[in-house]
């Protein structure tokens, strides 16, 4: 499978967009947060492939960065600091990081609204039986 950036950087945006501070968010119909859940289960599961393909390319990239930095100054018969080396290939590597950045806060997101929902359904339910239990 191969990384989708744009997928994951539309899957936030709508994420952000879906689940602000909305009318929408203050639903207090279970089968509905039911059904939010379920479709944001179910994107879990790519977000979190394409986190670990963005994971491996980046993995891959620092090897390859790492090799060119180490080549290069031992053309030059130079020494280089690692903690030098580690900034320098990091900022080689920006790209790649921040496809991995992207993926994993889109993952997060998804675990704590589903998280969130799961809450507010469990309460929704208490509340219910609290109702029923009165009446």
């Amino acid at each position: 499978m191969e990384l989708q950036l744009s997928r994951i950087e539309g899957a936030l945006t709508w994420l952000q967009a879906e689940f602000s501070e909305t009318e929408e968010m203050k639903v207090q119909n279970i089968n509905t947060l039911i059904e939010r859940m379920n479709m944001l289960c179910n994107a879990l599961p790519f977000i979190n492939n394409q986190m670990a393909i963005a994971k491996k390319k980046l993995n891959e990239a620092k090897v390859k960065a790492y090799h060119r930095v180490i080549a290069s100054h031992k053309a030059m018969d130079e020494k280089i600091s690692p903690m030098l080396a580690k900034d320098y290939v990091n900022s080689l590597c920006s790209n790649e990081q921040y496809a991995y950045d992207i993926a994993e806060r889109c993952s997060r997101t998804l675990v704590h609204l589903i998280d969130a929902l799961r809450t507010c359904i469990s309460a929704l339910k208490t509340e219910r039986e609290t109702s029923n239990y009165y009446q």
